[in-house]
């Protein structure tokens, strides 16, 4: 672990600590410094048990849901939360938890990289949003044919690829110096995940035909850009002593999507039971897990099916955006039900996710080259 890595966990894990005892009240420390000490404990106790290095894009995004249900989710006002400044507080700590997961698992033999001039990392940006325009094409010819308030202002979506990831090519550029530290590649992703969902938010308030809150639109760029963002710049292409099975086909799909969609029904279930129904709207929890396991089956069976295909790059691109739209889409229909906004965060949300995780994959599973 070096100086640098360990200084930023450490301080990350302080702010959140100072920060809930000296702003928020007695009644929250319960649950801010004791969850906070839980959250850490675990992440340390882990990283013990696992070796080195191993350090997957997943593992990230796990850690940032868990320490979300953990620190966020029960001071949101849909769960009974009366202070207000417990979220933003339990946001400091879910990036504090995933930082302290990047640096204890980050692979220490890496060195920095050679550097990478701004015309090819612009060239690598546009071929990114390039790609990921055509695999969206579909969808949005669809949501034209719609009957959704603004069909037309999807096309936005076009050009604000290209921004989003012209701004994420200039961020790595500036940064790539530090990409051998966790600190650094966790900085990239934050910043270069909260260009790119910054560029597509204003979209999103265009199609409901509403105006642009920009202050808004920057918190809802900051919170994904912080889950997804370090998930996608901290992955590491080292299994460590992880055995992964490389059986394919539908069932094997079908298997992980059900599982996807059972995990996060008991994610949403406990505060369910432990406070009824109405922090979701009523919703039942026959409904969170019908709707999250159909999803989750049908995602599957599609990845599944066409993992056979996923020997090229740009097909488990695609392969990978498609079972992203339909993880992207269980979360959202449960949270808000189905219309046209739901649609369009599922086809744009997915997407991107997807197509990284499609991407990681792709490369965890290509064969070493000759020496």
């Amino acid at each position: 672990m070096t100086k640098p890595d360990r200084i930023a966990a450490g301080t990350a894990v302080i702010l959140y600590f100072v920060a809930a005892a000296y702003l928020l009240p007695g009644s929250e420390y319960l649950h801010s410094l004791g969850g906070g000490a839980l959250m850490f404990a675990a992440i340390i106790l882990t990283s013990v048990f696992l070796k080195r290095g191993w350090l997957p894009g997943f593992s990230v995004l796990a850690v940032g849901f868990i320490s979300f249900a953990v620190l966020v989710m029960p001071t949101l006002p849909a769960m009974g939360g009366r202070v207000s400044e417990a979220i933003p507080i339990g946001f400091i700590g879910v990036q504090a938890a995933i930082l302290l997961w990047a640096v204890l698992q980050w692979p220490y033999t890496l060195r920095p990289r050679s550097h990478v001039s701004l015309v090819p990392a612009l060239e690598y940006g546009l071929s990114i949003a390039a790609g990921l325009s055509l695999i969206a094409t579909l969808p949005i010819l669809l949501i034209l044919l719609s009957s959704a308030p603004s069909p037309k202002t999807i096309l936005l979506v076009y050009p604000a690829y290209f921004v989003g990831f012209l701004a994420a090519a200039i961020v790595y550029w500036s940064l790539q110096r530090f990409t051998h530290l966790a600190v650094g590649r966790y900085l990239i992703g934050v910043l270069a995940g909260t260009c790119v969902y910054g560029a597509i938010a204003p979209v999103v308030f265009l199609f409901r035909n509403k105006p642009i809150e920009f202050p808004l639109a920057l918190m809802i760029a900051a919170i994904c850009g912080g889950f997804v963002g370090p998930a996608v710049a901290l992955d590491s292409p080292d299994r460590g002593n992880i055995v992964i099975a490389e059986d394919s086909g539908p069932v094997w799909g079908a298997k992980r999507g059900v599982l996807f969609g059972v995990t996060f029904a008991v994610v949403l279930g406990v505060p369910m039971l432990i406070r009824g129904p109405a922090i979701y709207g009523g919703t039942t929890f026959l409904k969170i897990i019908s709707v999250a396991t159909t999803f989750g089956l049908v995602g599957g069976l599609c990845v599944g099916a066409l993992r056979s295909f996923t020997t090229q790059y740009w097909s488990a691109v695609i392969v990978g955006s498609l079972g992203g739209v339909f993880a992207v889409a269980a979360v959202l229909t449960i949270a808000f039900g189905v219309d046209g906004s739901t649609i369009l965060y599922s086809l744009v949300g997915g997407v991107l996710i997807g197509a990284r995780v499609g991407s990681m994959v792709w490369r965890k599973g290509r064969p070493e080259s000759p020496a």
